[in-house]
């Protein structure tokens, strides 16, 4: 059968405007959670005028993903609303430019480089340690914290040491508040089709402006600061202004670098924040899962800091974290545009058609995961885990599959490390701890949690 002869994906009921905008806007999870168990694993959505290809299933995922990824490229709606965020980055590249730079910048995230870094992971952790048990002693035992909050000082304070040598503890609440403001902006203007241009002065348009200010201006600093040290650093930054066209033999503009240490800095420590933040209720509101983590380091850290070469020694730790992020993808969703013709699960899906692939759903897929509602990080251990590939990607796939897995990996394992066993966290509050499908998928309105760090 060609593709021509295929039939369309099933079409979901909508507003006879809106189409699915407003449920959309309501419970996004559980809008599509509704439309997969009624339509099956690819059905389109439409978004006032804009109709949305939908695929929930591993094998659509990796047919768009890695199998046919040629034919596709970044949804043009997603993508303009990201390089109006960060600029022209890895991230919002498309064709030829995008794998240039990708070969340009995959030296900086060589395993190599990552094993350098444990160390700053670990010292940002002991201080944030530090941190807490001040506030504990002063609070009389306990201090009440916005984990969410502390998750993102933290590795802030790691992308900072890491990427550019330099610390940002001080800059913590203004960039905080800027990232913030960012994310917050994408998630209203992408629930939105139609939004007030970026010339009128509407109040998140000037919130966005200032906070694009702050980042730029700290950028700029940065890289002002290395040119006049005349330091060679090896980090991130090092290797950016290092960096020449082959044919020109021209170094990036410094719009370039702003954007590319941008997008680094925002992707390096938000998500795996909120990775940690999820870690954290999970572990606090599944005791057994808690202690088994804790024997594990106690029998293998012991009373030391723990050190990049612990990790292969903590396999139940590796599988918190990646039970962690198969419940909490922080790329819950991936947008996509097909540019030929493609055949997507026995579904004619046209060119020009944008898709949205929903890996949440596939993690949550009953036909791939035994209970998969259910905390149990067992399920990776052994060499267990999904039966299909793409049942399980927390960091995309195929040749754009995120190229800070590995450092993020290791920086979520080497702080739990070293805060779990110090650390005694608690639940604060009756409120139910919700999802926010937003930037990237996080808790709703912070993590209260009481923190206890006993005395050495």
């Amino acid at each position: 059968m060609t593709n021509a002869m295929r039939p369309r994906a099933p079409r979901v009921p909508g507003h006879p405007i809106l189409g699915c905008l407003p449920a959309f806007r309501r419970d996004a999870l559980g809008y599509y959670r509704g439309c997969h168990a009624r339509f099956g694993d690819v059905f389109e959505v439409r978004f006032v005028n804009q109709p949305v290809v939908t695929i929930a299933h591993p094998d659509g995922i990796q047919r768009v993903l890695q199998a046919n990824h040629r034919n596709y490229q970044r949804a043009p709606f997603i993508n303009a609303l990201f390089i109006r965020l960060t600029g022209m980055n890895l991230f919002t590249l498309d064709g030829p430019s995008w794998l240039t730079e990708r070969r340009l910048l995959q030296p900086a995230f060589h395993r190599a480089r990552i094993q350098a870094f444990g160390a700053t992971m670990v010292a940002a952790a002991e201080r944030l340690l530090e941190d807490w048990r001040a506030a504990a002693r002063a609070a009389g035992g306990t201090a009440n914290v916005d984990m969410q909050a502390e998750m993102r000082k933290v590795t802030m304070a790691v992308v900072g040491r890491s990427l550019f040598s330099v610390d940002f503890s001080g800059d913590a609440s203004e960039l905080g508040a800027a990232m913030l403001a960012t994310t917050d902006f994408f998630e209203f203007r992408s629930r939105r089709f139609l939004a007030a241009p970026a010339w009128v002065p509407t109040r998140r348009n000037r919130d966005l402006s200032r906070a694009q200010g702050v980042f730029r201006a700290r950028m700029q600093a940065l890289i002002d600061g290395r040119r006049s040290s005349g330091d060679a650093r090896d980090d991130f930054l090092g290797l950016l202004l290092g960096l020449r066209d082959a044919e020109t033999g021209e170094a990036m503009t410094d719009t370039q670098l702003r954007d590319e240490l941008g997008i680094m800095f925002g992707a390096g420590h938000e998500t795996t924040a909120n990775t940690l933040t999820w870690a954290w209720h999970l572990l606090t509101t599944h005791p057994a899962v808690l202690e088994r983590t804790r024997e594990e380091l106690c029998r293998v850290v012991g009373e030391r800091s723990p050190m990049i070469d612990d990790l292969p020694a903590l396999p139940y730790l590796r599988a918190v974290v990646d039970e962690t992020l198969r419940l909490f993808p922080p790329a819950w969703a991936m947008s996509r545009q097909a540019i030929g013709d493609d055949d997507v699960m026995g579904f004619r899906v046209p060119a020009n058609v944008t898709l949205t692939l929903l890996p949440y759903l596939a993690h949550h897929d009953p036909r791939f995961w035994d209970a998969p509602e259910a905390f149990r990080p067992e399920r990776f251990l052994d060499g267990a885990g999904p039966s299909h590939p793409f049942a399980y990607a927390p960091f995309g796939g195929g040749p754009r599959k995120c190229i800070g897995e590995q450092f993020a990996l290791t920086e979520a394992q080497l702080i739990l490390a070293t805060l779990l066993p110090r650390v005694d966290a608690t639940p604060v509050g009756t409120k139910a701890v919700e999802a926010d499908t937003g930037f990237t998928l996080q808790v709703a309105d912070g993590l209260a949690m009481g923190v206890r760090v006993p005395e050495r």
